[in-house]
C-alpha cells in the first residue's frame, strides 16, 4: 500500500525549509549550507535518492558536531524521508524522533511533530492485516501531535496573524519628528524600509506557526475519528498531556476544524 501525502505537507516543510534559507540570505552561505541546499535539490517525491541523501547527511553529522548544527541536518533527514512518499515510514520515525531531541527552531518542530503523524499513521496501516488503525496506534499519534501542540496553543500566538501595514504607514511613522512641509529624509525612508522587513519577516513566523498549529489539529481530529469507541477515552487523554490553559484553546480549536468540514 502506498500513501500519498496531502499536498499541504509538501508546502508546509518546504515553506519551513525555504524560510531559514532566506534567514541567512544576508549573510554568506557556509560550507553546511551549501551542502543542505544540494541534498534539499535531490528531493523528488518517490524518485528521491532517500538512502544516498542519508548517507551524506551521516557525512555531515560525524563533521558537524555543534548541537544547532546537528539539528539542521536530522530536520534534513526528516524532509527526505517524509516527502519519498514514505517509502519507509519506519526511517521517517527515527529520524523525526532524533530530530525532537535536538535544539530545533520552534517551525521545525512543529513541521517534525507534523510529519511524525503521518509516517506513524503509514507505518501502522503497513503493519496492520486489516490496514487500519487501531486504538493504540492512534493514541500514539495524537501524543505526537498533543506534544508538538504544547507550544502552539501558548495564549501569546493569535487565532490570526495581523497583516502588515504599507509601507507609507512606516514612513509616517518614522518622519514624524521632520519638520512640516518638508519630503521625507531618505534616513526616514531607509528606516521605514528596515521596519517594514522585520514587520513582514515577524508575519511570515507567526503564519507559519498558526499554518503547523492548523494541520495538527486536523491530525488529532482525523486520528480521533479514526480512534472509533476509544475516542472519547483519547480526548480526555489529551488534557493530561496538554494541560489545562492548552488543552481549552485545543478544543476550541478542534471544534472549529470539525465544523468547517
Amino acid at each position: 500500500m502506498s500513501l500519498n501525502l496531502p499536498a499541504t505537507i509538501g508546502a508546509l516543510l518546504f515553506a519551513a525549509l525555504t524560510t531559514n534559507i532566506e534567514a541567512q540570505e544576508n549573510n554568506p552561505p557556509s560550507a553546511l549550507d551549501r551542502a543542505l541546499t544540494a541534498i534539499d535539490a535531490r528531493r523528488n517525491g518517490r524518485d528521491t535518492p532517500s538512502a544516498e541523501l542519508e548517507d551524506q547527511c551521516r557525512a555531515l553529522l560525524r563533521s558537524y558536531l555543534e548541537p544547532r548544527d546537528a539539528a539542521r541536518i536530522y530536520y534534513q533527514l526528516v524532509l527526505v524521508y517524509s516527502q519519498d512518499g514514505l517509502r519507509t515510514p519506519e526511517r521517517c520515525i527515527e529520524f523525526s524522533l532524533l530530530a525532537l531531541a535536538q535544539p530545533l527552531e520552534a517551525q521545525e518542530r512543529a513541521n517534525v511533530h507534523v510529519a511524525l503523524s503521518y509516517a506513524e499513521e503509514v507505518h501502522a496501516m503497513r503493519s496492520s492485516p486489516s490496514r487500519e488503525m487501531d486504538a493504540d496506534a492512534c493514541r500514539g499519534a495524537l501524543e505526537q501531535c498533543w506534544k508538538g501542540l504544547i507550544p502552539l496553543l501558548d495564549p501569546t500566538l493569535p487565532d490570526q496573524a495581523t497583516a502588515v501595514p504599507p509601507l507609507d504607514e512606516f514612513l509616517r511613522r518614522e518622519s514624524a519628528g521632520e519638520a512640516p512641509g518638508e519630503s521625507v529624509s531618505t534616513e526616514a525612508v531607509i528606516r521605514a524600509q528596515d521596519q517594514r522587513a522585520l514587520a513582514v519577516k515577524e508575519f511570515r513566523r507567526i503564519r507559519d506557526l498558526i499554518e503547523a498549529r492548523q494541520h495538527l489539529i486536523e491530525r488529532c481530529s482525523h486520528f480521533l475519528d479514526l480512534a472509533g469507541a476509544k475516542r472519547a477515552e483519547l480526548e480526555g487523554a489529551a488534557a493530561a498531556v496538554l494541560g489545562s490553559i492548552a488543552h481549552a484553546r485545543y478544543a476550541a480549536f478542534l471544534k472549529a476544524a470539525r465544523n468547517t468540514r
